[in-house]
């Protein structure tokens, strides 16, 4: 609800918005003053867990967002791959607090190729501020062959399952999150740790190239 009044004849009227929640107001001489002020989101970051994803394998997404009004939202978030939406989320947000959401990317739909991620939150009623309803990630994602993650330059892809790859994951055997040298990407299944379960994704596509 936007600051300003209404001409409503109300005594001892507690108002509320369509989320159930109290709106700060004054009743003065049968007018409603409105003391709150517009509400306003913003998405603040958009950060891909990965930066090269097999086609059909999922890459997880942190989507930061602030609620920067007055009073409790509820509002969606949309995530984009180019210009194709592919997850969207429901969140409530505290007056003047900030939430991450994280979102999963299931990629099987796409082609192979490089994309930008954005993140769009829906515009609210009575938003005025919507430019930063909208953010970019600097990061791009590659959708590639499964298990290629790697070339002559180590975790370089190349459009190619061979060798290569089969030794960089093995380079990076037992590898996790914690790990000094941890690559996401060469999480291929996306369960965490860098191990055979990978290793055998790579074997699988031997020698498969992008088409």
């Amino acid at each position: 609800l936007a600051p300003g009044s209404t001409p409503l004849d109300l005594v001892d009227t507690k108002l509320v918005d369509v989320n159930g929640q109290t709106i700060t107001s004054t009743a003065v001489d049968g007018a409603v003053q409105v003391t709150g002020t517009a509400p306003d989101v913003a998405v603040t970051s958009v950060d891909p867990f990965k930066t090269v994803v097999g086609k059909g394998y999922t890459c997880e997404i942190n989507v930061s967002t602030e609620n920067q009004g007055s009073y409790e939202v509820t509002y969606n978030v949309t995530t984009y791959a180019n210009n194709t939406p592919f997850v969207s989320a429901t969140i409530t947000v505290d007056a003047g607090s900030s939430r991450v959401v994280t979102l999963t990317w299931n990629t099987s739909l796409f082609a192979y190729g490089n994309y930008t991620l954005k993140c769009i939150a829906d515009t609210l009623p009575g938003e005025i501020d919507t430019s930063d309803n909208t953010y970019t990630s600097a990061k791009q994602v590659h959708i590639g062959v499964p298990g290629d993650v790697s070339s002559s330059t180590p975790g370089v892809y190349d459009k190619i399952v061979n060798m290569k790859d089969v030794a960089y994951l093995v380079s990076l055997f037992n590898t996790r999150p914690s790990s000094t040298n941890w690559n996401p990407n060469a999480d291929i299944n996306d369960d965490g740790v860098c191990n055979m379960k990978d290793i055998a994704t790579a074997v699988a596509y031997f020698n498969q190239r992008e088409s």
